[in-house]
């Protein structure tokens, strides 16, 4: 620790609070939310922005996609045939597209949900992505997502993708299987202890 300066208690910090994760359905989404789950089990509702899919709802696509994901057995192993039941006190899907503004939230939206942090994980990570592509999605996108923190009064924690892939080339699509959920997996233990 920094000599004079005090420690920050995360635990303490996300007690209760509420967090918009943008970025669910990717690689780093799924694992930023098992990890702030098991590791953070007092924090409030966590919102998951999903992009609804050939006709799934965004709480289909969530529990279809991602809370089935093996990187959640960590609290599988916590709750037991409770998992689900408790996930649904935890996790409110929400409809919503980085690309357009405000991320598509509706006004009413913007005056119901109050989150005290999002957490944006969201990005088109392809290196030869179609300009219009990229554009909407990595640079508007973080514009959306900033002007939908603005609108909420939360605050913003914006997590780049880039080269979070490891040694895997080509494009990684949201809904292909994760073998290996995380870099140097063997070098974790199961339940999120440290790298050695």
């Amino acid at each position: 620790p920094i000599t004079g300066k005090p420690r920050i208690d995360v635990t303490e910090t996300l007690r209760g609070k509420s967090i918009l994760l943008i970025g669910t359905t990717g690689f780093v989404g799924k694992v930023a939310l098992s990890m702030l789950l098991h590791r953070y089990p007092d924090v409030g509702r966590v919102y998951c922005l999903v992009r609804p899919g050939s006709g799934n709802t965004a709480d289909e696509r969530f529990f279809r996609k991602v809370a089935t994901s093996e990187v959640f057995n960590p609290l599988r192993d916590v709750h037991g045939e409770d998992y689900e039941r408790w996930l649904l006190t935890k996790i409110i899907a929400v409809a919503g597209d980085l690309g357009r503004p405000l991320c598509n939230f509706t006004e009413e939206q913007c005056a119901e949900i109050k989150v005290d942090v999002i957490i944006n994980s969201a990005g088109l990570v392809s290196f030869a992505p179609s300009l219009e592509a990229a554009l909407r999605i990595n640079a508007l996108g973080a514009k959306n997502v900033l002007d939908l923190a603005r609108k909420l009064g939360a605050r913003l924690v914006h997590v780049s993708t880039c080269y979070v892939a490891g040694q895997r080339e080509g494009d990684v699509w949201e809904d292909e299987p994760i073998v290996g959920y995380f870099p140097r997996s063997s070098a974790i233990s199961r339940d999120w202890g440290s790298e050695d």
